[in-house]
């Protein structure tokens, strides 16, 4: 017994069927028709992954011109004018490829061979020998210090010198010396003018006073006790002491001698700067003199904060072949007298301030890295400076 539209769904069902098919045929043969119409070689290869290929730098014959360009391993480079083939493919590490390499003309080859300079091995500066004393190949071609132009008139400042040496004359110590430390504020740092008046300055300072006005105590002598030690002790410098005292510095003493002892003496500072190669001397913060120093080649100077760590007068050198240089010789570096420098009283830095027995290389960068001095100078300066004293390397 037939259902009620199963007739109905079955032809549906039919129809969809044939379109299915249909449809199917004619996408056949579309694409059999495509396949067969288009040329083989119209699809590209797809090339297989690899690494990028390096870059061949070459420059480009016949150009005239020293310009090079970059071109990828495998790159067609354009050929210059007159090339017979307009397109070369290279290849790194091979021969042209696809032409055999070009015979060389012997005629060429000879005179290239006779015109080929031989080009000398050159030495690195690392490889030449640092030997002391002597200008390093890297150091600056000009040794001199840094001496900016004159920033007064000439006129002006001759008159300036001239008004500070009469009151020097009629024994206006103190205001000849303030008279002093002004013009030098009013003159370039470092320049001719100012290291003028700076020797003014320094012969003004060895007619000034020792002593700050401070007062003295009684000290009477124990066993053990030196100038050195109470000098140390005190914060003064033996020459100081003795002064004080009226004995020489190298006197001895006995025990229960009687001395005078300076208290709240002078507060002394030194700084350095080497640029300018000069040591200024501060005493209670004023500008108290100021000296001419050299310094060490390749900056090895070192820039900081320091104490003076010790005084040795007369010190001997340690020579390379053994034995030791005493004072006064040629062989010894350290000159009249050696300041050791150190980060605290404690720990020594191996750097110091010196004299020298080569005083022209004063103001030069030849040392190993300490500061050198002219001999009177850094007996005078050694004279001054306790033990303790604070000093600043400025670059």
């Amino acid at each position: 017994m037939n259902q009620p539209g199963y007739g109905k769904v079955n032809a549906s069902a039919g129809g969809r069927f044939r379109r299915l098919a249909i449809f199917t045929v004619v996408t056949a043969a579309v694409g059999t028709g495509i396949y067969f119409t288009l040329p083989k070689n119209a699809v590209p290869p797809v090339p297989a992954a690899a690494s990028p290929a390096p870059s061949v730098k070459t420059a480009l014959p016949g150009s005239g011109s020293s310009a090079s360009e970059t071109f990828s391993a495998g790159e067609n480079v354009p050929a210059a004018a007159g090339d017979p083939d307009p397109v070369i493919e290279r290849a790194p590490g091979k021969e042209t490829a696809g032409l055999p390499a070009p015979e060389a003309d012997p005629e060429t080859a000879k005179a290239a061979q006779e015109t080929t300079v031989p080009v000398p091995e050159e030495k690195t500066a690392s490889a030449i020998p640092v030997r002391k004393g002597i200008a390093h190949v890297t150091d600056p071609a000009d040794e001199g210090p840094y001496c900016p132009p004159d920033s007064l008139e000439p006129g002006g400042f001759a008159e300036n010198m001239h008004s500070i040496r009469t009151l020097l004359e009629q024994g206006k110590v103190s205001i000849a010396a303030a008279r002093t430390r002004n013009l030098l504020k009013e003159t370039n740092f470092a320049s001719e003018q100012f290291r003028e008046a700076a020797k003014l300055l320094n012969e003004i300072s060895r007619k000034e006073p020792a002593s700050s006005g401070g007062r003295e105590i009684e000290y009477i002598v124990r066993s053990g006790d030196s100038l050195i030690r109470l000098a140390r002790h005190h914060r003064l410098t033996p020459a100081a002491l003795a002064a004080a005292n009226g004995i020489p510095a190298n006197a001895g003493l006995r025990i229960g001698q009687k001395l005078k002892i300076p208290v709240g003496s002078a507060v002394w500072m030194i700084r350095i700067r080497k640029r300018a190669r000069l040591l200024e001397l501060f005493r209670d913060k004023d500008l108290t003199a100021v000296y001419d120093v050299g310094i060490g080649r390749r900056d090895s100077t070192p820039a900081g904060r320091f104490v003076l760590r010790e005084t040795v007068s007369t010190p001997l050198y340690p020579l390379p072949g053994g034995g030791m240089a005493p004072a006064g010789s040629p062989e010894n570096q350290l000159g009249a007298c050696w300041l050791g420098l150190g980060d605290s009283l404690n720990r020594p830095t191996g750097y110091g301030i010196h004299g020298t027995p080569d005083e022209k290389s004063v103001s030069a960068s030849i040392s190993s890295g300490c500061i050198r001095m002219r001999n009177a100078e850094v007996v005078e300066l050694a004279s001054r400076v306790p033990e303790g004293t604070f000093v600043l390397i400025e670059n």
